[in-house]
């Protein structure tokens, strides 16, 4: 199954022309890339190849003193 991670804000099929022929194959993949290269508390859809929400999720924040 293909996997896609869909930046909440955007829609899928312009997030799936984005990835090309790089996507991911497992959906704890996906979530570890997303988390590792998005915004700070920026949230976001892992999606199958046909547009179907597998899951919903938001990277980390960043806490630190101000």
């Amino acid at each position: 199954m293909k996997i896609y991670v869909v930046i909440m804000g955007e829609s899928f099929e312009k997030a799936k022309e984005a990835h090309g022929d790089n996507f991911f194959t497992s959906v704890e993949d996906a979530v570890n890339w997303a988390r590792m290269m998005l915004e700070p508390a920026k949230r976001f859809w892992i999606c199958d190849e046909n547009g179907g929400v597998l899951l919903i999720g938001v990277t980390p924040r960043l806490v630190g003193r101000s």
